[in-house]
């Protein structure tokens, strides 16, 4: 099925959020390189129980919700592979939490990969040009 809706920044969810993007094909768009402003105050501000499905990537994955990611460059640094070494959630700063921030959001490189490359092409509508390493495709990045 096609989506015709992503939301952009889609970092800080309510745990009822994953149904609903699901039952309405909604893209979850994010910018993993994020996490490491947002991990510095998500759970001061929001609390435990808030923040605790923040970059709730595999969440999102496990309800069958399609992820696209992006740098955000300018804001952030354009290299993506910056944001694949998040996508264990522990960023260095992080030596509290050596599982990481929220360790059960944890995602295989393969889907963060996906993620950056057909979830993002999807999201545009250019799944047939782009996204995957197939004849006929170029890479998204």
């Amino acid at each position: 099925m096609t989506s015709a809706l992503a939301i952009e920044h889609a970092q800080h969810m309510a745990l009822k959020d994953f149904d609903r993007f699901a039952k309405l094909h909604v893209i979850a768009s994010m910018q993993p390189y994020h996490a490491i402003d947002d991990g510095r105050w998500a759970e001061k501000r929001l609390g435990h129980d808030r923040a605790r499905y923040s970059y709730a990537w595999r969440s999102f994955l496990d309800h069958g919700v399609t992820l696209a990611f992006g740098t955000d460059w300018p804001v952030a640094p354009l290299n993506p592979v910056l944001g694949l070494t998040l996508r264990s959630r522990a960023p260095h700063w992080m030596a509290k939490n050596p599982d990481g921030w929220i360790p059960e959001e944890k995602i295989t490189l393969p889907e963060a990969v996906g993620a950056y490359t057909m979830g993002s092409a999807f999201a545009e509508f250019q799944q047939r040009e782009k996204g995957s390493i197939t004849p006929g495709n170029s890479p998204t990045w």
